[in-house]
């Protein structure tokens, strides 16, 4: 849902970089809590890629707002960057979740995989 949310309040390509930027968070949340090694070349693509996703979120903590050229017609800027921000956070929140589901699917390794796939289509089906 989050991800659907930040394709439809901000341009395709912005939530695209940041949602699939997934696989960082997982290196990230490996080594947090599953004690996985990480590498100097690991540590240099994690920075580099959340340095890239500071810069496509663009806050307004670190650029100025131009007008923006994505903004619909009948939306005001207030409101279209209102969009723009929630959008981004939406699209941030749908990385972390989905780098946890591949550290949880880690985790519980040992659990046998129709338990977990028929947990997955418990969840989806009361959603």
């Amino acid at each position: 849902m989050l991800s659907f949310y930040a394709f439809r309040h901000m341009p395709l390509g912005d939530a695209s970089v940041i949602i699939f930027s997934t696989p960082v968070f997982v290196a990230i949340f490996a080594r947090l809590f599953l004690k996985e090694q990480c590498g100097l070349i690991n540590i240099i693509t994690i920075m580099l890629t959340l340095i890239g996703v500071v810069l496509i979120t663009r806050p307004s903590i670190i650029f100025t707002q131009p007008e923006d050229e994505f903004s619909n017609d009948f939306l005001s800027p207030s409101q279209s960057t209102s969009n723009r921000i929630w959008g981004s956070v939406a699209a941030v929140a749908s990385t972390l979740f989905g780098a946890n589901v591949y550290i949880l699917l880690r985790a519980l390794k040992d659990i046998h995989f129709a338990v977990i796939m028929s947990n997955f289509g418990m969840f989806a089906l009361l959603y």
